[in-house]
């Protein structure tokens, strides 16, 4: 019996922390769009790659790459990302000149500017990815652009002319000798080396998102009133939410919370994810989860909870809300994996 409530306490603490995860993605992901972090940290890991700036502000003598910190990512330096100031990315109507750098000047070549959904060329690029074969093939556009055709390796000391101190033109003239004549050599060699630092910009990107995640889910918790220690107790002493719990949790299928929503939202809806999540919450709220508990009615209740017991009250509140903040950073995916595993179901 002990181990049957104990399982079930389990489930409904997985299903709500899936639902609130999705919520925070959703808001996370809102987030993201409304300050365009990708395309940010795509131009600032650029910026490193290209020693672009560096090379600029030294007078030709980089220093070596200044993109993303791999020592620095920590909450401050993910909350950092949103209210980055030092905006490396071009303004979509840079021109290419002779006093141009080459971040900007990549960014102003027709085939990088072809992904550039900006409505308007007097604001920054809101590129978020570029292919690894179009990098490639910009670089020798750009010095086409500079005035110089040929071969791969005459386009290529074209470049290291007009970008004195940028490390990454030494490699390519490496790569641009090895390929000689061969365009689409060139391109695949450089294609591959650009992916596998879009390949390590993504682990870096993913881990100041945890932080984001972190951020968004411990506002999320306090607005909430998410408790853990709060919502474990109450299914602990409850087998009517326990069981209302374990059958929602029986509809939860592969598109997560998302799967009870499709009929409720169109799938062109702006934020559908958010909207279905919050949708969620509140049919959690109606099982007796203590969520919003009658918010804004409890909210003296809430806040008492915090003040009435002194200092014991406090840190017992404060520690179930980190613990619901630290469980909704680590994402979705893994509270609808550990659902499947203690309801028996497995994604298809």
């Amino acid at each position: 019996m002990l181990d049957s409530v104990v399982i079930e306490v389990a489930v409904g603490l997985a299903l709500v922390f899936l639902v609130l995860a999705t919520l925070t993605s959703a808001l996370t992901e809102v987030v993201a769009k409304v300050f365009q972090l990708r395309a940010r940290t795509l131009w600032k890991s650029l910026e490193g790659l290209l020693g672009a700036r560096a090379a600029a502000a030294s007078g030709g003598a980089a220093g070596g790459p200044a993109g993303l910190d791999l020592g620095d990512l920590g909450l401050t330096a993910g909350l950092r990302m949103v209210t980055l100031r030092d905006d490396p990315r071009p303004k979509a109507d840079t021109v290419i000149s002779d006093e141009s750098i080459l971040l900007d000047d990549l960014a102003a070549t027709p085939s990088i500017r072809a992904f550039d959904p900006a409505a308007s060329t007097s604001k920054r690029t809101r590129v978020d990815s570029i292919p690894p074969k179009v990098f490639a093939a910009a670089l020798l556009e750009l010095a086409e652009i500079k005035g110089q055709g040929g071969s791969v390796e005459d386009r290529v000391r074209v470049l290291v002319a007009q970008y004195p101190g940028v490390p990454l033109l030494s490699y390519l003239g490496t790569v641009a000798g090895a390929a000689g004549e061969d365009v689409d050599r060139f391109v695949d060699l450089v294609g591959g080396w650009f992916d596998a630092q879009m390949t390590r910009l993504t682990a870096i990107y993913k881990r100041y998102a945890t932080w984001i995640l972190f951020a968004v889910g411990l506002v999320l918790a306090v607005v909430l009133q998410a408790d853990a220690i709060e919502m474990g107790v109450a299914l602990r002493d409850n087998a009517e939410t326990r069981t209302a719990v374990a059958l929602l949790a029986d509809d939860i299928t592969d598109d997560g919370v998302i799967a009870n929503c499709k009929d409720a939202v169109p799938k062109d809806a702006d934020n559908r994810d958010l909207r279905c999540a919050g949708r969620a919450v509140g049919d959690l709220n109606e099982l007796g989860i203590p969520i919003l508990g009658n918010y804004p009615d409890s909210w003296d209740e809430w806040t008492t909870g915090w003040t009435g017991d002194g200092a014991p009250g406090f840190l017992l509140r404060g520690f179930g809300v980190l613990v619901t903040a630290a469980a909704l950073a680590m994402g979705a995916p893994f509270w609808f994996d550990l659902l499947g595993l203690l309801t028996g179901k497995r994604r298809e």
